[in-house]
């Protein structure tokens, strides 16, 4: 039988977990209602990344070259605004992440990002899409290889937000991002294909 790739297993993992996180988040939150209003705003925060991406070009035409898959890590920071509509959050959201403080094959992700999330009392489970910007190292490849300028592709995912404190709240957010060639067709050039995200952050509210 063909065994799941590990941050396949991760991501599976991470999504099982979400909705018993939002039950027993909820059902320890028996304390005072939180104001209804508490996820309408602007936040920012910062941000750390583990992830895994995929590298591509053609090992025919580039002997002795493979295909690369690489693990690192980034820090980063997130902003964006949420809006309320009846029992419903959706908002817009920014971050940057920068691999190159760490011995890693990411140079930097970016992504701008609608979010759409349903308030549970103390916490906020959500879906998240919307574009990425995306490079790799010089040295990515470890190889001669060039590797290419800022792509561009898209990025989807889910996460679950609770509130720690007066106007902070932890995160926990899984993403996919798939990144295009950008008119890039030389063998000799590196690009980043995909990437594989879990990112932890803490947000600062900045409502009432």
């Amino acid at each position: 039988m063909k065994m799941l790739p590990q941050h396949s297993i991760f991501a599976v993992a991470f999504l099982t977990a979400v909705p018993g996180i939002c039950s027993s988040a909820n059902s320890a939150d028996n304390k005072k209602p939180l104001p209804h209003h508490y996820w309408r705003g602007g936040y920012f925060g910062p941000a750390f990344s583990l992830y895994k991406l995929q590298n591509t070009y053609d090992p025919a035409k580039a002997p002795g070259i493979r295909k690369l898959k690489a693990k690192g890590k980034a820090i980063g920071l997130i902003a964006g605004y949420n809006f309320l509509h009846k029992d419903f959050m959706y908002g817009l959201e920014a971050d940057v992440a920068n691999g190159s403080l760490f011995d890693d094959d990411l140079s930097f992700i970016s992504t701008f990002r609608a979010r759409l999330g349903k308030p549970l009392g103390y916490s906020l489970p959500y879906v998240t899409g919307g574009l990425a910007l995306g490079g790799l190292k010089k040295s990515a490849a470890k190889s001669p290889l060039r590797t290419s300028k800022t792509q561009f592709g898209l990025v989807v995912g889910t996460g679950f937000e609770h509130v720690l404190a007066n106007a902070i709240t932890g995160r926990l957010e899984y993403t996919y991002g798939h990144f295009f060639s950008n008119g890039h067709s030389s063998t000799l050039t590196a690009r980043l294909k995909s990437i594989h995200m879990f990112r932890a952050s803490v947000a600062i509210h900045l409502n009432d």
